[in-house]
C-alpha cells in the first residue's frame, strides 16, 4: 500500500503516479494498494461534484492512456469506518467517555456517549471543501437528519439518539458521531448497528452497511 505518509492534513492528488478526477475535477488520494490482486485507488469525492446518475471518473496510472467510467454519485452515502480487531474480524471504530478505542477487552458500555466515525454524511454547515478540514474551534454540523439503529435485547433494530454529527478535527472526509447506547442494547463481541442519513430536500433515507460494535 502506498500512502501520502500521514493521516492529516491535505491529501496529495498524484499518489505513485496515479491521478482521479470526478467530472474533471482532481480528487484527492488517501492511498494505493493491492487488495486480493486487485489494484485499487481510495479518493474523497470532489465536493463540488452535483449529484447524478451518471458522473465520469478518469483514472490515469503514469503514461498509460486515461481510463473513463461513468458512476452515480448521491447527495449522501453513509460509511461506518472500520478496524480488524485481535481476534481478525472487522468492527467499527468507535471511541468510549474516557477516549479509550471500543475493542473486544474494552467494549462499549449501554447509558454511556459512544462516538462512532463515518464518512458520506453529506452537506455541513458551515460548509466544508474538498480536501480540507473544519475551521478550528468551530463544528462543521451535519445538515442532513441522521438514523442510527443498534440491536436491542429482543433481537430488533432500535433507534438510538444522536447527540450531532460534525466533521471530525483534522480528518480529511471524516465524520464524528456521538451517540447515547441504549440501555437495552444487546451485548456481546457482534452487536450490529447502521447510520442512515436523509439528505437536504429529499425526504428518502439513505443507509449504511451494517457494522459491528463489543458491547458489555
Amino acid at each position: 500500500m502506498v500512502t501520502p505518509g500521514g493521516l492529516f492534513g491535505p491529501l496529495p492528488y498524484l499518489l505513485a503516479s496515479d491521478a482521479v478526477s470526478f467530472n474533471g475535477t482532481a480528487a484527492p488520494i488517501f492511498n494505493v494498494a493491492n487488495v486480493s490482486g486487485q489494484e485499487q485507488i481510495t479518493v474523497q469525492v470532489p465536493c463540488e461534484v452535483t449529484p447524478s446518475s451518471s458522473v465520469t471518473v478518469a483514472v490515469t496510472v503514469g503514461a498509460a492512456p486515461t481510463a473513463t467510467v461513468s458512476v452515480p454519485v448521491l447527495a449522501a452515502s453513509p460509511g461506518i469506518f472500520e478496524t480488524t480487531m485481535s481476534d481478525g474480524v472487522s468492527r467499527a471504530v468507535a471511541v468510549r467517555p474516557d477516549g479509550s478505542w471500543v475493542t473486544l477487552a474494552n467494549p462499549a458500555r449501554r447509558g454511556e456517549i459512544v462516538r462512532a466515525y463515518a464518512t458520506g454524511l453529506g452537506v455541513t454547515a458551515p460548509t466544508v471543501g474538498t480536501n480540507a478540514t473544519a475551521i478550528p474551534g468551530t463544528d462543521a454540523i451535519v445538515q442532513g437528519a441522521l438514523i442510527m439503529g443498534v440491536t436491542n435485547t429482543a433481537g430488533q433494530g432500535e433507534g438510538v439518539r444522536v447527540l450531532t454529527a460534525r466533521v471530525a478535527p483534522d480528518l480529511i472526509g471524516c465524520f464524528e458521531i456521538p451517540f447515547l447506547m441504549p440501555m437495552d442494547a444487546a451485548t456481546g463481541s457482534n452487536v450490529s448497528f447502521s447510520i442512515g442519513v436523509i439528505p437536504v430536500g429529499s425526504s428518502t433515507p439513505i443507509y449504511s452497511a451494517t457494522a459491528k460494535i463489543p458491547i458489555l
